[in-house]
């Protein structure tokens, strides 16, 4: 049985750590190992959480405040498992994710990353079955979240998470390993429970920092395109029509917003 490493990030998330490190620990897989790495938290309540986890068995690392890429990287670099399971501070897994996750790629040396349905709730609530997602698809959108199992070897051979992106650096990191050739399989069950909370970064992403990240992706997937030449180029030359038609509206919208303030304020009547 191979040993999973399930890596927690946290950065003043302690209202919700406990969540997801018992979830962590409820997994039906005998071989699991459960580390926190603390992204040098500054609030009381998370440093108190952070000091009793050690009753629980779990590895925590005190890290100096460098980002969640960086965290997570440290965090694996420390794990002892050659399977990994990344989960953020406020989400949870159902029991059963390590262990098929993990069955699925002792089973196929060809199958790199498995993923799951995904169950939201908090602010909002929803459930997501994802297809697995040909090659291609990864250049325009990603198509799991961060919580899918992949082996630790990919994880150096990938070079890790890149720690400059501000955005979509899980993204990144699963189209440089479906670059290196491994297959994705999905779980049919749900895997992940995600917690919404108003204001997530995810939902207010500047178009700049949208733009360095996508550059980014279609750099590290040179290979995928390389592969599938005919498939990459019609879906990112579909892609590109869509943010060009959405760009459109957005300068039509700016203008006329533009247009209207400037008639406000000249006493121009509008037409």
């Amino acid at each position: 049985m191979t040993r999973v490493s399930i890596v927690i990030p946290c950065f003043n998330d302690g209202a919700h750590l406990r969540e997801a490190v018992e979830s962590a620990l409820a997994q039906d897989h005998d071989d699991c190992e459960v580390l926190v790495a603390d992204d040098g938290s500054t609030d009381a309540a998370t440093l108190r959480e952070l000091d009793t986890l050690d009753e629980l068995g779990v590895r925590v690392l005190c890290l100096d405040h460098a980002g969640v890429s960086s965290t997570r990287n440290s965090a694996i670099a420390a794990a002892s498992g050659d399977h990994v399971l990344p989960l953020d501070a406020d989400d949870r897994l159902a029991p059963a994710y390590a262990g098929e996750a993990s069955r699925l790629l002792d089973a196929d040396p060809a199958v790199g990353i498995v993923g799951a349905g995904t169950e939201f709730f908090g602010s909002d609530a929803g459930v997501i079955h994802p297809d697995v997602p040909r090659p291609e698809a990864w250049l325009v959108a990603n198509q799991l979240p961060v919580s899918a199992m992949f082996r630790r070897a990919d994880w150096t051979e990938a070079g890790g998470y890149a720690q400059d992106l501000r955005w979509g650096e899980d993204w990144h990191f699963w189209v440089k390993v479906v670059a290196l050739g491994r297959e994705v399989r999905v779980l049919p069950e749900i895997g992940l429970y995600y917690r919404r909370r108003p204001g997530q970064v995810t939902t207010h992403v500047p178009w700049d920092v949208q733009e360095a990240t996508r550059a980014r992706i279609l750099q590290a997937g040179i290979p995928i395109v390389t592969r599938f030449p005919e498939d990459s180029t019609s879906i990112i030359a579909s892609q590109l029509n869509q943010l060009q038609a959405v760009k459109e509206r957005r300068s039509e919208r700016l203008r006329s917003a533009a247009l209207h303030t400037w008639r406000r304020r000249s006493g121009r009547p509008h037409l």
